[in-house]
Order: structure tokens, then C-alpha cells, then sequence
């Protein structure tokens, strides 16, 4: 992203052109800046050792959905840049010739392809499913407790129920 930022700026002042005048920049200056701070922000929630599980648990669907609106952000971004070139470089654009066309069906199925995404992401059949892994053992029945496991007894530290089950798919996922 920053290689295409840098050579776009060299490129249009080169050519003697303004920057950052079009809907297709405005939207890629948001994007590289919000995409920098969403990866920033989740290296030190989860990456970083020093980070709480009750921090994690408060940022994830944050971070989701930051996630979520960073790639239709991305998508739109594209979508613009190709219309935008296909304007102005293309004379016979209004009367729909078959490049004109096949722009347009590049948008189209672009937005498809958004909406496919967002349900895939959305749904909880396509997430992955739960591998167990020991957290606890020696309970009173000489059993190690999982997370994630179909065992009805589960070990869960701290907090409300609705945090007990993010802590869980944090932990799993």
C-alpha cells in the first residue's frame, strides 16, 4: 500500500498533476491510515504478551468490525480507481462500448463479492471450528477440563457469563 501511495505521488508530480482531489484518493488516504491503525492497535492487543484477556475481550468485536469495514472500504477504493480511469481515459464511455461494459460489470460483481464476504465472515457456520486444548487439570473427578471441548464441565477463570464465553473463543480462535 505504501509503495502504490509513494509511486502515485512521484507519478503526479512528475506529470505536474494535483493530488488528492478524487473520491478514489480520499478513500485510500482513510484506508492506509485506518488499515496502519487497526494493525498497530491489534499487534498490542494480541500480540503483545503484556496485554489482559478482559482488554481482549472489550476490543475484539471493535476490532471486527474495523476489520469488516476496512475491507469494503478496500473494495470501494478499487472500484473507484477503475471507474475513475475509465472516464477519463476512455472518450466513448457514455455510450457504453464493450470496455465500458466490462468496467461497469467489474463494479458490479465487486459488490457481489462484497456481500458474499461480509455473510461468510458474519455467519457462524463457515467460522472454525474449536480445537480443544488442556487449560486445568486435576479437578475432582481427575479429569482435564478444555475449552472449547463438548465436555459439559468447562474451566472458565473470571468475569460475567456473556465475557466467560468471548474469553473462550478468544482463547480458541
Amino acid at each position: 500500500m505504501t509503495v502504490g501511495l509513494v509511486a502515485i505521488l512521484q507519478y503526479h508530480d512528475i506529470a505536474n498533476q494535483t493530488n488528492f482531489y478524487t473520491l478514489h484518493s480520499w478513500v485510500g488516504i482513510i484506508l492506509i491510515v485506518a488499515y496502519y491503525l487497526q494493525f498497530v492497535c491489534g499487534f498490542f492487543t494480541y500480540l503483545y504478551p503484556g496485554a489482559t484477556i478482559d482488554v481482549r475481550v472489550f476490543t475484539i468485536p471493535i476490532h471486527k468490525v474495523v476489520g469488516r469495514t476496512l475491507f469494503i472500504f478496500a473494495v470501494i477504493a478499487g472500484v473507484t480507481g477503475v471507474m475513475q480511469e475509465a472516464i477519463w481515459s476512455n472518450p466513448d464511455y457514455a455510450s457504453l462500448s464493450e470496455n465500458a461494459m466490462l468496467l461497469n460489470f467489474i463494479g458490479f460483481f465487486s459488490a457481489i463479492f462484497i456481500g458474499t464476504m461480509i455473510y461468510l465472515l458474519s455467519d457462524h457456520v463457515f467460522r472454525r471450528r474449536p480445537i480443544p486444548f488442556p487449560v486445568a487439570s486435576g479437578s475432582s473427578t481427575g479429569q482435564t477440563i478444555f475449552y472449547g471441548s463438548t465436555s459439559s464441565t468447562r474451566f472458565i477463570p473470571t468475569g460475567s457469563e456473556s465475557i466467560r464465553e468471548t474469553k473462550e473463543q478468544i482463547l480458541v480462535y
